[in-house]
């Protein structure tokens, strides 16, 4: 897998995170982009305090996402 279209490569160890470029990676627009980003902040895992960026919020997630890189999950 080519890790640079990668979207959980693109968030680990960066933060913070810019939106525009997780979404340019899933080729969603902020419309499409934005009921995900809510439901991140409302669980707790992101913070989405500052405009355009995201940040983690609970410990050693970016470690999860880097050893799970490769794992698939449903669409909804």
């Amino acid at each position: 897998m080519n890790t640079m279209n990668n979207p959980y490569t693109l968030v680990s160890g960066q933060p913070p995170i810019e939106i525009t470029k997780i979404r340019e990676i899933l080729g969603y627009s902020s419309n499409q982009f934005n009921p995900y980003r809510a439901r991140l902040i409302r669980k707790g895992i992101v913070d989405g305090g500052i405009y355009g960026e995201l940040h983690f919020t609970l410990p050693l997630f970016e470690n999860f996402i880097l050893e799970n890189e490769n794992m698939s999950f449903p669409e909804e």
